[in-house]
């Protein structure tokens, strides 16, 4: 009896304990569940902050530029430059410079003796494409189009090309070294991040009345239709006729100023291509003189492709000279090197290309561009513009005519405390090249000499035969 009491009571002790244990034991597990999660709760939180912050750092990168903060840029320039009132002065003011042998002269200076400032991008507000991030910018076609000639450019350079989706409709775009669209909307359109793109009629239209409002100052206007794709890739094909015509549509506003003839003759359908450049500037005033890269004669075939009639649009007939690029496999996209005879009046090449030329060869290019319109322009449009050193290489050691940059840039260094800009900081905007005037004159060395007129004396009376015939007596004059 006793024993079992014993017993009862070892059992009875023994349940006690292993309860105890069992209850310590689930204490301790709800003890490290709550730690776990807190501590899962602050990890969850840094997380998230982190995420939070990585994305604001990208939208920050790929947002699109404010347009307003480009246009106090562009404001900002102007200011430096004097109030933008001296970007597009007539160049029989101040046009000498001595340390390039140059000297004061009239428009009469054939207008390939130029460097011209010009618009790498037409209706681009920027900023450009950086080779390490994106860099997304807004088309404001008006307001880059004023702002740009206000600043002088009077080259703009046209980037068409199309959309996948619409590739039958010619458009403006910016794109990056892989081909990417870097520009987004700046409307309130639900279009995406890739849709944006200018409109050719909108810039043409912001030139014609900038043309209207005295803006050029009688200074001729270049206009580069730079393709970057042509639809099915064959320009005398019906697909690439078509969209060609409607390229032509959206250059109507300009076709009142676009050099149809003067009193040299006429210029339309290239008819005066190798003579374009080499007349004096005087005879381009209020003048809108149209190059491309890609082959027009399509429009001159004596059949047609089906569907494609000419009163639909022949812009081959505004075209006045064909571009070509000096190399078989240029950078530039559809830049052709001269081929079967043809003879170019105008050449587009890299910077690089200019500035990589050996020495002896120097003297070769600077024989191109005495004759030969030429400019150098880069593959993207970029968040840069050109330093003294490419300055001085293109247009006073080879003459290159223009170098279009990104109008509306400014470098770190240029960028004063209160918002001002020192203008000396930006080469090609200061005195020596761009800051009062649009044309400068090339050193003397790379101008292009107009032929001698040799006058003819008038011959001796005694010495005419009258045509070898000789009078003899008639009965009429006896």
């Amino acid at each position: 009896m006793n024993t079992m009491n014993v017993q009862k009571k070892i059992n009875s002790g023994s349940g006690s304990s292993v309860a105890t244990s069992s209850n310590s034991t689930t204490t301790e597990t709800g003890s490290n569940s709550k730690i776990f999660m807190i501590i899962g709760f602050i990890i969850g939180v840094i997380l998230l902050v982190i995420a939070i912050i990585f994305i604001a750092k990208k939208y920050k990168e790929t947002k699109p530029n404010d347009p307003v903060k480009q246009t106090e840029a562009a404001d900002a320039l102007l200011k430096a430059k004097g109030g933008g009132n001296q970007g597009f002065q007539n160049q029989l003011i101040s046009n000498s410079n001595s340390n390039n042998n140059q000297e004061d002269t009239s428009d009469d200076q054939p207008l390939i003796n130029y460097n011209v400032l010009g618009c790498r991008l037409a209706g681009y507000l920027g900023p450009g494409t950086l080779q390490d991030r994106d860099n997304f910018g807004t088309f404001d076609e008006k307001t880059a189009i004023d702002k740009a000639l206000l600043l002088g450019a009077r080259v703009f350079i046209f980037d068409i090309d199309y959309l996948e989706d619409k590739p039958g409709d010619p458009v403006l775009v910016s794109r990056d070294r892989k081909g990417n669209l870097m520009s987004v909307s700046n409307s309130n359109k639900d279009n995406g991040p890739f849709k944006n793109v200018g409109s050719i009629s909108k810039c043409t239209n912001a030139i014609a009345n900038g043309i209207k409002a005295g803006k050029n100052n009688n200074e001729p206007i270049i206009c580069v239709l730079s393709f970057l794709r042509l639809p099915n890739g064959n320009p005398r094909g019906a697909d690439g006729l078509r969209f060609m015509q409607k390229v032509y549509t959206q250059f109507k506003p300009l076709i009142p100023y676009i050099l149809s003839s003067n009193i040299n003759g006429t210029y339309v359908h290239r008819r005066k291509e190798t003579e374009l450049f080499l007349s004096p500037k005087s005879n381009y005033r209020n003048s809108v003189i149209m190059l491309t890269n890609i082959d027009t004669t399509g429009f001159t075939l004596e059949k047609l492709p089906d569907g494609i009639e000419l009163e639909n649009g022949d812009l081959d007939k505004i075209i006045h000279a064909r571009i070509y690029s000096s190399l078989e496999k240029s950078p530039l996209r559809l830049y052709e090197i001269a081929k079967n005879g043809q003879v170019g009046a105008s050449y587009a090449n890299t910077i690089e290309y200019y500035t990589t030329i050996p020495q002896d060869k120097i003297g070769y290019e600077s024989d191109i561009t005495r004759k030969n319109w030429s400019f150098a322009i880069t593959p993207e449009f970029e968040d840069s513009t050109p330093d003294l050193a490419t300055l001085a290489t293109l247009h006073d050691k080879i003459g290159v005519q223009c170098i279009p940059i990104n109008m509306f840039y400014v470098p770190d260094n240029a960028k004063e405390n209160n918002g001002d800009i020192d203008i000396t900081k930006i080469p090609i905007y200061s005195a020596k090249w761009f800051k009062s005037r649009s044309f400068r004159l090339k050193p003397v060395a790379l101008r292009y000499e107009l032929p001698s007129r040799k006058v003819i004396d008038k011959p001796n009376p005694q010495m005419d035969t009258r045509g070898g015939f000789v009078q003899t007596t008639s009965a009429r004059n006896k």
